[in-house]
């Protein structure tokens, strides 16, 4: 997806992509921002704050979860990749992402979908 755009605003076609997927509300993501830029919070009050965004997750279909769980990937991938290149002046993009990075790692993990460069470190055979 980076190799075919780097416009800003497909950012914002994302942001309206997850959204619409009612994984999270806006009110969850400003609510883990105030969190994560506070000075004294604990991992446990981060994961408390996903929590309700996975419950909602695991109750997606398996290909809304397939769809989510992309679209999630490409937004964390393409801020990152886009934010060493601009200077946001949404902040909003930015509590996202965090929010979306830790949720992208709280999601649970289906049978045979580690990573390509893990599953070649890894020798299953006797």
């Amino acid at each position: 997806m980076l190799s075919e755009a780097t416009d800003p605003n497909l950012l914002y076609s994302l942001e309206r992509d997850l959204k619409s997927a009612d994984v999270f509300t806006q009110q969850d993501v400003d609510a883990f921002a105030e969190l994560f830029f506070a000075a004294r919070t604990v991992q446990e009050q981060l994961y408390a704050a996903v929590a309700p965004s996975v419950a909602r997750y695991e109750a997606l279909t398996e290909q809304e979860q397939a769809t989510f769980k992309s679209l999630l990937t490409d937004y964390t991938r393409l801020y990152a990749f886009l934010s060493q290149i601009l200077t946001f002046t949404d902040a909003d993009l930015e509590k996202l992402y965090v929010f979306a990075r830790l949720l992208r790692l709280r999601l649970p993990v289906k049978k045979g979908e580690l990573p390509l460069g893990v599953q070649d470190a890894i020798d299953m055979a006797r």
